[in-house]
């Protein structure tokens, strides 16, 4: 037999046996050639024990019967909600994941979620399966506390009196005086009196009685 075709047959079944023996997507993994010696699969390290996967694929580009393609934030807003425009999402990213219908089909650590659930969809035109693989994460704990928004407003403290600080003022000026009154106006003459009546005459008085003769001196 000649060298060439024992070598082509070598190689052929190396690579048959490469492809029997190629990791499915989402199993465990260290470095990328735990996924693939051929190179076409990667190692997803950010993931708890690592991710088989292959980055950046195309709808209904996934090995055959072996994942499933899901675009991750690939919504252009949330506020979009179901609206597609066909455009992606400027941080859009895809990646083959393990499809799954219950969680016995997952890792430990992992669960079967829908991808509407952690941000993403599937972009198959016939996809393998509804659900896939991904990280379990613990829901976040329920607050009891009633949020302050949820609670009527408090009425304000009255505003502190206020209190002067600076100098006091100047006094006023003075006022100017009054002006000085008008003069009254001179009163009427007084009529001049009756003339009163004459009086009596008076009666004449006694006449006095003589003296007495003074005693004669002696010779």
């Amino acid at each position: 037999m000649p060298r060439p075709r024992v070598i082509t047959l070598f190689l052929a079944a190396l690579v048959v046996a490469l492809v029997g023996c190629t990791p499915k997507i989402g199993e465990d993994c260290t470095t990328s050639t735990d996924c693939s010696q051929l190179g076409d699969r990667l190692c997803d390290t950010t993931q708890p024990g690592g991710y088989c996967t292959i980055f950046g694929c195309d709808p209904d580009k996934c090995p055959e019967d072996d994942g499933v393609c899901v675009a991750f934030s690939a919504e252009l807003d949330p506020a979009c909600g179901p609206a597609d425009d066909a455009s992606w999402g400027r941080f859009g990213r895809t990646f083959c994941m393990a499809g799954c219908e219950d969680n016995d089909d997952c890792r430990n650590g992992y669960e079967c979620a829908r991808p509407s659930e952690h941000a993403a969809r599937i972009i198959d035109f016939e996809p393998i399966a509804e659900r896939i693989c991904v990280v379990k994460i613990a829901p976040p704990a329920v607050s009891t506390e009633v949020p302050q928004i949820c609670l009527p407003s408090e009425t304000p403290a009255p505003p502190a009196p206020w209190v002067p600080t600076g100098a006091g003022g100047a006094g006023g000026a003075g006022g100017a005086g009054g002006a000085g009154g008008a003069g009254g106006a001179g009163g009427a003459g007084g009529a001049g009196g009756a003339g009163g009546a004459g009086g009596a005459g008076g009666a004449g008085g006694a006449g006095g009685a003589g003296g007495a003769g003074g005693a004669g001196g002696g010779p």
